[in-house]
């Protein structure tokens, strides 16, 4: 068993670390969303679907923020920001890692065998507890990569 661990609280909601300032950027949209609402009919659709947009953005991305992963014998466990997954390794059909260059944000998606959907989270940079994000993808790729799981690195 090895761990790979980016944020050691276990509280949920927490977990999240520097991404909890998305709870009061979201307070902020909703009411910028309401007050939107007061311009005239055409302002406030194009307005308010942008701020919704935007509010979904923020909302998944603090989500699917990493904070532990756990990778055991037989599965892997993803401690994310409110909740936890776990996710066998022979249901995993690929890993993808991918290193954003405009933002500090390392994003990796779990392809599953079944069902042929993918499993996303993010690792917030630019320096995590493990070190830089290209540290992090290597130790990640590495991890998977030593339990036969096809990586993919772009």
């Amino acid at each position: 068993m090895s761990s790979l661990i980016f944020n050691h609280i276990t509280t949920p909601v927490s977990r999240a670390g520097g991404a909890n300032m998305m709870l009061p950027v979201v307070g902020i949209g909703i009411f910028f969303l309401v007050k939107a609402f007061a311009l005239p009919l055409g302002a406030a659709i194009l307005l308010g679907g942008v701020i919704l947009v935007m509010l979904y953005i923020a909302v998944r991305l603090y989500l699917m923020t990493l904070a532990r992963i756990d990778f055991l014998d037989d599965r892997i466990q993803l401690l994310l920001a409110v909740y936890r997954r776990e996710i066998r390794y022979d249901s995993i059909e690929s890993v993808r890692v991918v290193r954003f260059g405009l933002t500090p944000l390392l994003w990796v998606g779990i392809k599953s065998k079944p069902s042929g959907r993918s499993i996303s989270f993010t690792v917030p940079g630019p320096e995590t507890a493990l070190g830089s994000l290209q540290d992090c993808s290597a130790r990640l790729i590495e991890e998977f990569t030593a339990r036969g799981i096809r990586t993919i690195e772009l």
